[in-house]
């Protein structure tokens, strides 16, 4: 019973990534329809739409870094000896940390912006400061989660066995 409430919480992120993806599906579909077959757009859908573009991206993100499953160039680092792909793969990381670091820190800035001068969305008066508090949130999950991958490429299982857990 444990084992499954850790493992729902260490998955979180890929359910949100996951419901937030079907529901701006749903909502595009439904206003394609609404406007094309009755004439009657959602005057709501878009706002609605930038909400779930923004988590879908972000927690779909956070969750490729568990896996190691964010896009790279795979091409030239297998061009290189394995031990200095490890190496490579360590200093990767630690870019891909300090540039997420930066974003964590810039979005709490960025979300403190928003709620103190109460921007919200014009329709539905979502606060922008709730849309956007996914970017440090994620960005966080993103350097655990990239810490995790890395740990695990490189003193660990390999890419392909981590995706099969």
């Amino acid at each position: 019973m444990m084992k499954k409430v850790i493992n729902f919480i260490v998955n979180l992120d890929l359910y949100i990534a996951c419901v937030t993806l079907v529901v701006l599906i749903l909502i595009t579909f439904t206003g394609v329809i609404s406007r094309y077959c009755f004439n009657a757009p959602y005057t709501w859908g878009e706002e609605m739409q930038l909400f779930m573009i923004v988590w879908t991206i972000w927690f779909a993100g956070s969750a490729s870094c568990r896996y190691g499953q964010q896009i790279c160039v795979d091409m030239v680092v297998d061009l290189f000896p394995k031990t200095f792909q490890k190496v490579l793969e360590v200093v990767i990381y630690v870019i891909s940390v300090a540039l997420l670091f930066y974003l964590f820190k810039k979005g709490i800035v960025y979300v403190q912006q928003l709620y103190k001068t109460n921007r919200t969305t014009e329709i539905l008066h979502i606060s922008r400061a709730l849309i956007y508090s996914c970017v440090p949130v994620c960005s966080l999950l993103m350097i655990f989660n990239m810490t995790y991958a890395t740990w695990r490429s490189v003193f660990g299982k390999k890419k392909e066995e981590m995706g099969n857990e």
